[in-house]
Order: C-alpha cells, then structure tokens, then sequence
C-alpha cells in the first residue's frame, strides 16, 4: 500500500498517476488520547479533551531532503498538507485513506543512516507535523468500492469538529 504526502510548496519525486509531485512515505503515525477519570464505587466516568498527537512520517531521502530541512529550520506553519493511503489493485491507483492537514509546519525532523560493509541503502528522515486542524477521509476499499464514503474536520484550537 503506498502513502503519498502532498506538502505545498514541495515538488515531490513521485510518477504515479494520480499523485505526481506527491512523495512517497514509508510510515505514517498519528494518534488521539484523552485520559478518562472514573469516581471510586460508581459507574460515573468523565473524559478529558482529547490530547491529538502530530503526524510523524518517514521517507527515504530524495530530492525533497533539503525543503524539508528548510522547513524545519523555519518554515511557517501555514501550509497545507495531504497524506493519502492507495489503493493499487485493479484500475488505476485511489486513495482510501486520508489527512488533510491545516496551519500545518514541520515541527522536527531528523535522519537516519546505517553503514559498513554490505549496506547498500539510503538514509531515511523522519518528519514530524503540527497542524491546527485536520480531516479525515475514507473512501470504500475493495474490488467493488462499495460502501458509503466517510469525513470529518477537527479544529484543535477550538476543540470543535464537523
């Protein structure tokens, strides 16, 4: 399953219809926690706001290395971003999974190589992203894409979604 990040501004190496100019990931993590209090002796249980973690990807290093460097260093967070999780059976490539991310920056990034003898790879990064709002999107995945398709936007500085 590829994962493709559109970054605006940052032309990336990817040649696949559909996501040209996207670049291609090989991880993608994400969460939500909120701590969930319960009273001793009852069944009353109370939730916190939910704690939304930043998005931290990984890629292999290609031409888009040093505008993510750049961006880290001090780019703004006013960019939007896309990641999309595809679907590559039959017909063309769709995506089923995505995050749309807004007032987003890269808030860290860092890389990774291996060396020595026999170690014929290239270093890896990992970039991590905060944003102020984001959307998820699922899309009907199998061979019929039955199904009805699925969003919803969450605003972290107003703990509001729709």
């Amino acid at each position: 399953m590829p994962i493709f990040m559109k970054f605006k501004d940052i032309k990336g190496e990817s040649s696949t219809e559909g996501f040209t100019e996207f670049t291609e990931l090989t991880s993608f993590e994400f969460g939500i926690g909120r701590r969930i209090a319960s009273a001793g002796g009852t069944s009353t249980r109370e939730g916190t706001t939910a704690n939304v973690s930043e998005v931290v990807v990984k890629k292999i290093t290609d031409g888009t290395t040093v505008k993510y460097f750049q961006q880290a260093l001090f780019g703004k967070l006013d960019r939007e971003v896309e990641i999309k999780m595809v679907r590559t059976g039959a017909g063309k490539p769709e995506a089923f999974l995505g995050f749309k991310l807004e007032g987003c920056g890269v808030a860290g990034l860092s890389f990774r190589a291996a060396g020595g003898p026999g170690v014929d790879s290239r270093p890896g990064e990992t970039i991590h992203l905060n944003f102020d709002k984001i959307t998820v999107d699922y899309s009907p995945i199998g061979d019929d894409l039955t199904g009805s398709p699925d969003r919803y936007m969450w605003d972290l500085a107003k703990s509001t979604g729709g």
